[in-house]
């Protein structure tokens, strides 16, 4: 039911990080992400397009549930008219996962269609008369990046849809890179011809490109995340809109992307000047170490291991930092002495 869509184009974003009760050093971070929502739909209702992709962290920042259920409401309400225009798919981002999130409340609801739903993938035809697709688009979920895809085969273009930091040597030095997965190191991608992701909140410069295992090329695009949850990293005037598009005219699919204009940062943040308290090197140091330690025990849990001591367990924790490996490995030590 979910695996094929119909029409002129594929429609994707990045993170959305909808929240209500994040404040950063936003004036008003919630009435922000609605002016974002608002803007996604008018695209939509203009553009039409035969599905609409969100690239994973769709609510929250700290959190994974938006608390006031007024707000919930509203927020369903957007993804009820969205689904109106067509079929929303999600990415799983690294913010979707902890309890019981509202990205799987949406899910359940129907209001999204994740890739367990969709069977990992789904392909895109410019018209129900074709006897192949045009485009086989694989919804890769956060930490899911090594699970075998099933490629279409030939004459039909492979774009993986995920959520992490994919780096190319000397490439992607736009942003502050840390803990990414080279590119052209994922032996799973092999046979894709690019990869969208969100996780990386800088939108891409431009297209680039990276040569994979199998020896071919495959392209790399980050749409940049239009709420800006973080005013000092993310002081950027527009990301993007990504659309899979098919030209009727040269019979050809192609990648287009148009930019999505944001609020000015003055409308946005409060000036540096406002902040009278700020805080300490130590104190920030504290923030990464507890962020840090949160993900590398989080993933202890999402990969339920349950050989050798937690120690061992967290040395063998696959995609994590050697740094983030060790903060965690500090702290279990020091519990363990004093029980």
């Amino acid at each position: 039911m979910y695996d094929k869509v119909y029409g002129k184009s594929v429609m994707i974003i990045g993170d959305i990080h909808f929240s209500d009760v994040y404040t950063g050093k936003h004036k008003g971070y919630l009435e922000n992400c609605f002016w974002c929502l608002s803007r996604i739909t008018e695209q939509l209702n203009a553009k039409k397009p035969a599905a609409l992709v969100l690239l994973g962290d769709l609510i929250g920042w700290t959190e994974t549930n938006i608390k006031d259920r007024q707000v919930f409401s509203m927020f369903c309400k957007v993804l009820r008219d969205w689904n109106q225009v067509c079929p929303v798919y999600a990415v799983r981002g690294n913010h979707d996962l902890k309890g019981y999130p509202d990205f799987q409340f949406l899910a359940d609801f129907g209001l999204i269609i994740t890739s367990a739903a969709c069977g990992g993938h789904f392909d895109y035809y410019a018209n129900q008369s074709q006897g192949r697709p045009e485009v086989r688009f694989h919804i890769v979920d956060y930490k899911c990046e090594d699970k075998a895809l099933d490629f279409a085969g030939d004459d039909v273009s492979d774009i993986i849809l995920a959520h992490n930091n994919f780096t190319i040597s000397g490439i992607t030095n736009w942003y502050n890179e840390h803990d990414g997965l080279e590119l052209g190191m994922q032996q799973t991608f092999s046979g894709a011809d690019m990869v969208i992701s969100g996780h990386i909140h800088n939108p891409s410069p431009e297209i680039y490109a990276a040569q994979m295992p199998n020896g071919e090329s495959c392209m790399l695009f980050y749409p940049g995340c239009p709420c800006r949850p973080i005013k000092d990293n993310n002081m950027y005037d527009s990301c993007w809109y990504v659309f899979i598009e098919y030209d009727e005219e040269d019979g050809q699919t192609s990648i287009k992307t148009e930019p999505f204009e944001l609020k000015p940062a003055e409308e946005v943040f409060y000036a540096p000047e406002t902040f009278v308290t700020e805080k300490t090197s130590d104190e920030l140091q504290e923030e990464i170490r507890k962020e840090a330690l949160k993900d590398v025990l989080g993933d202890l849990l999402t990969y339920r291991m349950n050989t050798g001591s937690p120690i061992e367990q967290v040395k063998r924790i696959p995609n994590a930092s050697d740094a983030a490996k060790q903060i965690a490995i500090d702290y279990l030590q020091l519990a363990f002495n004093r029980g």
